[in-house]
């Protein structure tokens, strides 16, 4: 098995018992939620992993007791942008394997779009915000199909 199968096979085993809430909480890092984004956009799209990641992240938060509220559990902002992050990595021609690597997804990407009361405001948590800073590449955006 190639190491990009290798890759795409743990992501798939992380989406699947994330959105079967089977994944143990301490398991549930930055890097999970990366590796789950990549599973789903790889095999469902971009436009339809973002409406699984909307209904499974916060029935999987409630499944480990993890509240979703205005401040803790699900962020829609943050869950559309590292969407668009790895469909926009995986554009460029980065493999699976190392998508999980690259700067545009790592934990604090996202401040190069919005900054920091902005991304982690009420608003932000509920629902998708448009970038508020100007950033020299591509601004994340809704995925389109």
């Amino acid at each position: 098995m190639t190491p990009a199968m290798n890759a795409v096979k743990a992501a798939d085993a992380i989406a699947d018992a994330m959105t079967a809430c089977r994944l143990p909480k301490s398991e549930w890092t930055h890097e999970a939620h990366v590796q789950a984004g990549l599973s789903l956009v790889l095999r469902m799209g971009p436009r339809q992993a973002l409406a699984t990641l909307r209904e499974a992240i916060p029935r999987y938060n409630v499944s480990t007791n993890t509240p979703n509220t205005d401040t803790g559990g699900y962020h829609d902002t943050l869950t559309v942008y590292y969407v668009w992050a790895i469909d926009e990595l995986l554009r460029q021609g980065v493999s699976p394997e190392d998508v999980v690597a690259q700067p545009l997804v790592s934990r604090t990407a996202a401040l190069e779009f919005w900054n920091r009361n902005e991304l982690f405001s009420v608003e932000a948590r509920r629902r998708w915000m448009a970038p508020t800073r100007e950033s020299r590449s591509r601004s994340p955006r809704l995925p389109q199909e």
